[in-house]
């Protein structure tokens, strides 16, 4: 199988967990709220003229510029909850490490990295941008 028809395969796949997950937290919040402008932003459409897979920093540009088209719809999908407080003050997202926001990556054995067995933590976060 070709390496183009493998991606192909992956975006489907992944497009359609998009389409079957449930909202955020904070778009049902806000449309329990009642907050008109919200509801109709968090709505889920039957299509997309673009879905954008990963809302790190292109990701979010992507999907920024592309939603600047007013006739163009655009998902953008990630796999993160909603970002604590402890991520939007410096030096705290350390306090973020080994929980549900990091994707708790390590490296290869590393000889660097000799008290951890061999393998040091690789921090990513799961969050927008």
């Amino acid at each position: 199988m070709s390496g183009k028809s493998m991606l192909s395969i992956a975006l489907i796949f992944l497009g359609s967990i998009g389409f079957s997950s449930p909202k955020s937290d904070s778009c049902r919040t806000k449309a329990e709220r009642g907050d008109e402008s919200w509801t109709d932003a968090c709505a889920l459409r039957d299509s997309y003229d673009f879905i954008i897979i990963g809302g790190g920093t292109a990701g979010s540009i992507l999907a920024n510029r592309l939603s600047e088209v007013p006739q163009w719809s655009v998902l953008l999908l990630e796999a993160g909850k909603d970002e604590t407080y402890e991520s939007k003050i410096p030096f705290f997202p350390l306090l973020l490490e080994k929980t549900s926001m990091d994707w708790n990556y390590t490296t290869t054995r590393q000889k660097i990295c000799k008290s951890v067995g061999g393998f040091c933590k690789y921090p990513r976060g799961r969050a927008l941008g």
